[in-house]
């Protein structure tokens, strides 16, 4: 099979987006040939049969030039893939997915967001299937979807020595400083468990982009603030991704406050790691399978989150649980089973 995969960055240094060059390195291994079409790039060590393009974000050219660069790649490198592959971005199946039906490619859609809209409706036309994680991942309904469930490297997430200070709690949360991943719950719970949990601390790692996330997170340094916790909370911005599964291993417990919807391959990460972590997305039941009510918590209700941080960790067999949890999470969402099911359906 030679491939076409569309993807909004390659760089494995990228704190967010730096696990998709794993990705791209494992379908080589199922692909005669891969070329990669990405709005950005930075570094990237890929095999000899991967070749990536850029459509200039890099440089700050212009939005038409990405248009017009979209357009020429998807036409000059016709005849250099048979399927398209395109992760996330369902605006670029809307550009180029009547060309792929004239030039009869495959296409498949990876799709993990809450999100619904005329776009994404017309996008689910012009694809052969749909890739995601849960049924609240992908919010239209479709005979084309298939539930994966996430994929993460769980080689690299697995904790190769015991760094955890048993003296200290720490509590971290890893993703972008923005307003849907509901950060103020976190402040709040703390500021309750700081009452009751000796040497405690909480860090935030990642980065506000746009103005709405800035203008969000000054908001939440106030908050901290106003209540006398900055001695607890610490913003520690962006780490590369290959410096995150350090981080979980510190890291006595970690917390994932998004809504119900597509689920962060965060929490995932987490487990595999064995770092127990607490959410409020219902969407994650499969993952926490028999302790799912140890660890879902009501969505944005610091008191609740609160307990059961409280509760489990002075439970007596938290470490056997951690353990069972840590098992379950690296049979069912290691990466290369989920590339190695998208590559048989778009070999097909």
């Amino acid at each position: 099979m030679k491939l076409l995969i569309i993807t909004q960055k390659v760089d494995k240094k990228d704190p967010i987006l730096g696990f998709f060059h794993d990705w791209i390195t494992e379908f080589s291994k199922h692909c005669d040939e891969v070329s990669v079409l990405c709005l950005e790039k930075g570094e990237y060590d890929l095999p000899k049969n991967v070749s990536v393009y850029s459509l200039g974000k890099e440089d700050g050219v212009s939005r038409s030039t990405y248009i017009f660069r979209f357009f020429w790649a998807i036409f000059s490198l016709r005849n250099r893939y048979d399927s398209v592959f395109v992760h996330m971005n369902y605006e670029y199946v809307i550009l180029g997915g009547l060309f792929w039906r004239m030039w009869h490619k495959k296409v498949a859609l990876w799709y993990v967001h809450r999100q619904r809209s005329m776009g994404l409706w017309f996008s689910e036309k012009l694809v052969n299937t749909v890739f995601t994680s849960s049924l609240e991942s992908f919010c239209i309904q479709s005979k084309k979807t298939i539930y994966v469930g996430h994929g993460i490297d769980t080689a690299r997430f697995v904790c190769q020595s015991d760094v955890r200070d048993p003296d200290k709690t720490k509590i971290i949360h890893i993703g972008r400083i923005t307003p849907i991943k509901n950060l103020e719950t976190l402040i709040l719970a703390g500021e309750i468990l700081s009452k009751k949990i000796p040497n405690m601390s909480v860090e935030f790692f990642g980065e506000a982009s746009s103005d709405t996330d800035k203008k969000y997170f000054e908001q939440l340094k106030k908050m901290i603030q106003d209540k006398s916790l900055a001695s607890t909370f610490t913003f520690r911005g962006g780490v590369p991704n290959s410096e995150i599964p350090i981080e979980y291993c510190k890291a006595s417990l970690s917390v994932n406050m998004t809504p119900t919807g597509g689920w962060d391959k965060v929490v995932v990460e987490s487990l595999v790691a064995g770092c127990p972590v607490f959410a409020s997305n219902i969407a994650l039941k499969p993952v926490f399978g028999e302790y799912v009510d140890r660890f879902l918590f009501e969505y944005n209700n610091p008191l609740d989150l609160a307990y059961k941080i409280e509760q489990f960790l002075v439970l007596e067999n938290r470490n056997s649980i951690i353990q069972n949890l840590h098992n379950h999470t690296v049979k069912e969402y290691d990466f290369k089973n989920l590339i190695k099911k998208t590559s048989l359906n778009l070999s097909e």
